[in-house]
Formats: structure tokens, sequence, C-alpha cells
């Protein structure tokens, strides 16, 4: 992506709405899945167990994560998607302070509206100019302004998941 502003802005944003909709749909499930280790390993090796297995909670949750749709308007039976600012803010619940604002402020620049073209803008006593040398200086200055966010992105991004693997492993053994 090198050193394009607005490509910048739209994988970042993605990057964002990705760790929200992990977040929400599968940091439970690890520690859920450990809780139930003796159970569940002896579900899986056919083993005669008494104990009912209850993942009710953990499954309405896959099913949102996994069977969602988009769409503008509820339609029948299909389940809703959330909207991406939901995701978003349930991080700023996970403690990724400002993450909001740094949300809007790149959909700001992925979308029509003056945050878009702005920032390409120069204005001097001469004339106002366009100027696409700085797109580095941009990206810069936007991630100066949002300290450790895009850390904790990666973070929210891969932890689950990682845990997640972690757990499943232990099966194996």
């Amino acid at each position: 992506m090198g050193d394009n502003f607005v490509g910048w802005a739209s994988a970042i944003r993605g990057l964002t709405e990705n760790a929200g909709d992990i977040l929400d749909g599968l940091m439970n499930i690890g520690p859920a899945l450990a809780d139930n280790k003796i159970i569940i390993r002896a579900a899986l090796l056919r083993r005669h167990h008494d104990h009912m297995i209850d993942f009710s909670q953990i499954d309405m949750t896959l099913d949102h994560y996994v069977l969602a749709k988009w769409m503008r308007a509820p339609k029948g039976d299909v389940l809703k998607a959330k909207d991406n600012i939901e995701y978003v803010r349930m991080l700023e619940c996970g403690k990724v302070p400002r993450i909001v604002e740094f949300y809007q402020r790149l959909c700001g620049i992925t979308h029509p509206s003056s945050l878009s073209i702005n920032y390409a803008f120069e204005t001097t006593d001469s004339g106002t100019r366009l100027r696409f040398d700085q797109e580095r200086e941009n990206i810069d200055k936007l991630i100066g302004e949002f300290p450790n966010i895009l850390e904790s992105l990666v973070a929210f991004s891969f932890n689950a998941p990682l845990i997640i693997l972690r757990v499943l492993h232990i099966f194996k053994r």
C-alpha cells in the first residue's frame, strides 16, 4: 500500500471493523472450550458422560458471527448483521480509548466527504494547490493523534483466534 493515505485509511478501517467483529464473536469461545474440556473430550472420544453441555450462549454468538447477512432493512427470518459501528463500540468497552473517534475519522477519509480530499490541499499566499507528496506525513500525523490504537487493533484481531487455537491443541492430547 505504501504511502497512499486513502488506501491506508481504508485498510485500517477494515482492520478496526475486523477487531470489533472478532471481539464480539470469538473472545469467549476459548475460555468456554477450556472450562468444558473434560466434558467435551469425553464426548469427542464417545465415552458415556452424564453431563449436559450447554453452549447456547456461544451458539447464538457464533450464529450471528457466521450466518448474519448485511441488509438495509430486516427481511423475514434472515439474521441481520450488526452495524459496523456496534462492533467498534465494543472495542471502546474493551479498553481501546478513542477508537470510535478514530473510526469516524477513517470513515470520513474513505467516504466522499471533506476529510477525503482536504488532506491533499495546500493553501498559501499564492493560492491553493493539490499535493499528493505528503501521503506518509498524513499517515504519521493520524497515527500520532491516536497513539497505541494500531497495536490494540492487531491484538484484538489476533488474540482471540490464537487463544482458540491454543485451547483446541489441548484436545489432541
